[in-house]
């Protein structure tokens, strides 16, 4: 069986649905400046300081560990949680 690199995801921003084919070995601590330029590229600013977070499975995801030691797979959807709402304020 073929090991797959990448997966196909749902980028939840701005009411906006991106789909991305992001890699599997990536972490997110490492995906978010990734997304950042990619996504400038397609005009979305993304803001500095943001939280990934996975919303169609409940998995808490860690920030230094590869997304490939998760049970995520084409379809599962990531949401861009802001500062602000990171403080419970929004």
């Amino acid at each position: 069986m073929e090991k797959r690199t990448a997966i196909n995801i749902g980028l939840h921003f701005e009411g906006n649905v991106i789909d991305l084919r992001i890699p599997n070995r990536v972490t997110l601590e490492r995906l978010v400046p990734l997304l950042q330029e990619a996504l400038a590229i397609m005009n979305f600013k993304l803001p500095e300081n943001f939280s990934l977070e996975l919303i169609n499975k409940p998995i808490k995801i860690k920030q230094q560990l590869p997304l490939a030691n998760y049970p995520i797979s084409d379809g599962d959807q990531l949401y861009v949680r802001t500062e602000t709402e990171n403080d419970g304020t929004k």
